[in-house]
């Protein structure tokens, strides 16, 4: 069976359901703050300030309470830290990734300059201005690696495996089982025993067992917005946002003998993903100005819909005293369509005059209502998926809130955003829920026409990873990011 040569086969299925969508669904769902260095700098609690850019995503609203044609462009630096713990022990792994986060144009148009300001009608004589935007924002960075070792002396991943066969003992192939199990079969690390009937693995214990995973890619997504000013007391907008997917994962794992006598040696299994992307989606946004000092903000968006098409390849190879095998599966492209959930914002900001404003979001969205279709032949498929979906995802609730203050052309801001978990309690392990803190800051320099702003983001999160048959990985990452935006006012001082 083993033999002194490496062998190599290609494999090509029909369908690619070696892997698990599930935790895709919420990267593809949720956003981290985005926008412009001023909406960032206050934690993205933006959805009631408006007049920038970085409010469009937010509520469209906020357009309309621009009194000038606006220019904005903001490039970034993130790096990412990993910690993660398995068997007692620890590994990091950091990630960087120079980006650029925002750019866009609102052109706005001045009706009139004077109204009562205490009447609100619809009346085109009451419309003072609108504003029309285009905007390019990155709202989720997918860059990370999380690293794992350690030495087990309980299980081994192979022998997990061959056990798992041993109490299903279907025939082996890539309808019955993942492919990751079936190359392992094909490279000797799971054998059946001719006298017995029973697998078994050559992996003695303990075990030495490395991993990692590195993600990379993003979420853009490119809006299209219109704002109108009715007496400067109700603004409405309307956004039109283009998703944009770019996804890649691999991971490896090896598992290697630390008994020096015995004929194997180690063997790896590579999993490699890509994911691109597109879909549309729609904010309708409302903002109410009862009084000078304070305005309140609504924002509903609908679920955003995608063709996603992905390509998926698992790779497997064993060191032998006598051989070294490898052998790999190859799936041919698979297109399908998401949906995520919708959102609703409400918002409030408080203004101390032209010195400060205080601002407060409220975001929710159903995770479990995410939803998957990968066509009328495999609708049993998508069923099973979504399933699992409504049974594991519940509500995720955030809040941002955030503080700007004005001293002649200087700002300074700071904020705080955190959202709950997207999973339901007794799915993950207390303290690993994906729950997510935020805490930024911000400066900037206000001029006639040109601007300035710097933003700083500290995120923190706790989750879980796992990886073929073995217990999670749970991971404490922290993220900074910093982002300058410059733009220019072509007309008159807001």
């Amino acid at each position: 069976m083993r033999t002194g040569i490496v062998t190599s086969l290609l494999l090509i299925s029909f369908f690619a359901f070696g892997q698990s969508y599930d935790n895709e669904a919420l990267l593809y769902s949720h956003n981290q703050i985005a926008g412009s260095a001023r909406s960032i700098g206050v934690g993205g609690a933006f959805g009631a300030i408006g007049a920038d850019l970085g409010c469009l995503n937010i509520n469209p609203a906020g357009l309309g309470l621009y009194r000038s044609t606006d220019f904005s462009a903001s490039p970034g630096l993130m790096v990412g830290y990993n910690k993660g713990s398995y068997l007692g022990g620890t590994t990091n792994a950091s990630s960087s990734n120079i980006y650029f986060g925002q750019a866009g144009l609102a052109f706005t148009k001045m009706l009139q300059k004077e109204s009562k300001p205490d009447e609100i009608s619809f009346n085109p004589q009451r419309v003072k201005s609108f504003t029309i935007a285009v905007n390019f924002q990155r709202q989720n960075f997918y860059s990370r690696k999380i690293q794992f070792s350690g030495t087990n002396s309980s299980y081994s991943n192979a022998g997990s495996y061959a056990n798992y066969l041993n109490y299903t003992m279907y025939p082996i192939d890539f309808n019955n089982y993942s492919p990751e199990l079936v190359l392992m079969k094909e490279v000797d690390i799971i054998y059946r025993d001719t006298t017995d009937g029973n697998y078994y693995s050559p992996v003695p214990l303990p075990a030495l067992q490395n991993g990692l995973v590195e993600t990379k890619g993003s979420k853009d997504q490119i809006d299209i917005g219109f704002g109108v000013n009715v007496n400067d007391k109700v603004y409405f907008g309307l956004g039109i946002g283009i998703p944009l997917l770019n996804y890649s994962y691999a991971s490896s794992f090896t598992e290697a003998n630390t008994v020096a006598s015995d004929t194997f040696n180690s063997y790896s299994v590579y999993d490699y993903l890509t994911v691109k992307g597109v879909g549309i989606n729609t904010t309708l946004g409302l903002i109410y100005r009862p009084a000078s000092w304070v305005r309140i903000g609504v924002a509903y968006q609908i679920p955003s819909f995608f063709n996603i098409h992905d390509t998926y390849e698992v790779d497997a190879t064993a060191d032998y005293d006598t051989a070294n095998l490898g052998i790999g599966v190859k799936y041919d492209p698979l297109k399908y369509k998401f949906r995520s959930p919708m959102k609703g914002i409400v918002s409030a900001g408080f203004f101390i005059q032209q010195y400060a404003f205080i601002s407060v979001d409220y975001e929710f969205q159903n995770d479990g209502a995410s939803h998957y279709n990968f066509g009328k032949d495999y609708s049993s498929i998508s069923d099973d998926e979504n399933t699992f979906i409504k049974d594991h995802y519940g509500y995720v609730h955030t809040i941002r809130a955030g503080v700007e203050g004005a001293v002649k052309w200087f700002r300074i801001r700071a904020g705080y955003s955190f959202s709950s978990s997207p999973f339901k309690k007794s799915y993950v392990a207390k303290g690993y829920d994906q729950s997510t803190h935020n805490i930024t800051a911000g400066f900037g320099y206000r001029g006639k026409k040109f601007y300035a702003d710097f933003a700083f983001v500290h995120s923190m999160t706790k989750d879980e990873t796992t990886l073929m048959a073995l217990d999670p990985v749970q991971s404490n990452y922290a993220s900074n990011r910093a982002m300058i935006t410059v733009g220019w006012r072509f007309s008159k001082k807001q």
